[in-house]
């Protein structure tokens, strides 16, 4: 079975694994959160990374390949931009808010501080547009937690999911002028390109330098994001074989050993192992897809309530600190995808259809299944 044979289909597991790889970040963060000290996660002195990072890695890789998908799908730069608004700002909003208003009740300074601070103002327009970066602080919030004053750790890899949305849709801009001057696979080439220059700077900032900055994630997520665009442009050369997946993981394992080895092998190799848990196994795990995808409001509520939890309960230890704030995330995650992601991504239906946008004009591809 090639990629080509099931991309289309919403039948996949992708739902479960991005609730899973979730968990995987509240399981790393209770670590820190509770204890003060993020060395204290076990896997990290395994394999040099944690669940946690290995999460994210699944995040910006299925991203790539379903967000190529997307764009390769509506062929139209302004659908593509309305669509990927609807599915990351509302419920990110909502969710500032709802921060704010827990720094409201913990907050060491009276109500009429709080809410005249320039502070909480900054929190709530910076934190609700992304693009610039992400506001960590809230005035008189969270000072006595053992881990720092943060409010919502896990918003800062929101920027560069955004920046990776908004790099794809300039090369689709791109794509489009150059195509009336002589039309080629011009997206094909520049996400190809990207994805090249990334890797190899990765992998160059990684071994070569102690940065960790701005650059250094720059080209991290260009890798996996671009990696997964690859794997869309790439569908119908890839088969999704046991045997690979199995040699994959058999690889994986061996070169543990080494962490070096290990960061190189693995972020050649995920890719396709996610590819062939999400496309492969079917049966009664695909019944998942029936009560929907709460990863993101997971993901954006874990931080704040683990906060919550570790400045109330003194000593709190990492296993309580995992068990509280996954049942409290995730009636936040089922309350958020339900009351507001469901209803804010059918909006993209009422968007109109401007065919000057088209990075193409070949006919719509099959509706997804």
């Amino acid at each position: 079975m090639y990629l080509s044979n099931v991309i289309n289909s919403k039948d996949n597991n992708f739902n479960l694994m991005r609730m899973l790889a979730a968990f995987a970040v509240l399981f790393s963060h209770s670590y820190a959160l509770a204890t003060g000290d993020a060395e204290n996660e076990p896997l990290r002195t395994i394999i040099g990374i944690t669940p946690g990072h290995i999460a994210v890695d699944i995040f910006f890789i299925t991203s790539g390949l379903l967000v190529t998908r997307s764009l390769f799908y509506r062929r139209n730069l302004i659908e593509f931009a309305v669509a990927r608004v609807l599915r990351i700002y509302p419920g990110l909003i909502v969710a500032v808010i709802t921060c704010i208003l827990i720094g409201a009740l913990v907050s060491s300074l009276t109500i009429n501080e709080y809410f005249t601070s320039k502070h909480t103002f900054i929190f709530l327009f910076k934190n609700s547009f992304m693009l610039l970066g992400d506001v960590q602080e809230l005035p008189g919030v969270f000072l006595n937690a053992p881990f720092d004053n943060s409010v919502n750790g896990s918003l800062w890899t929101l920027p560069w999911e955004l920046k990776m949305y908004a790099m794809l849709g300039l090369f689709g801009f791109i794509t489009l002028l150059f195509n009336f001057i002589y039309k080629t696979n011009w997206l094909t080439f520049f996400i190809l390109a990207f994805f090249v220059f990334s890797l190899v700077n990765y992998f160059e900032y990684h071994f070569f330098t102690d940065i960790r900055g701005q650059k250094y994630k720059l080209f991290r997520f260009g890798t996996l994001f671009f990696y997964g665009a690859l794997m869309y442009l790439a569908r119908r050369k890839i088969q999704l074989n046991k045997n690979i997946f199995w040699l994959s993981l058999v690889i994986l394992a061996f070169s543990s050993f080494s962490h070096g080895l290990f960061l190189i092998l693995y972020t050649l190799i995920l890719p396709y192992i996610i590819l062939y848990l999400a496309y492969v196994p079917a049966g009664r795990v695909r019944n998942y897809n029936r009560f929907g995808d709460y990863s993101y409001g997971i993901y954006i509520y874990a931080w704040p309530v683990q906060q919550l939890i570790a400045t109330s309960i003194a000593n709190v230890s990492s296993t309580a600190m995992i068990i509280l704030s996954a049942i409290m995330t995730f009636f936040l995650a089922y309350a958020s995808w339900h009351l507001i992601e469901s209803k804010a991504v059918k909006l993209k239906k009422y968007v109109k259809h401007y065919p000057i946008f088209n990075i193409d004009n070949k006919p719509l591809p099959v509706k997804l299944k």
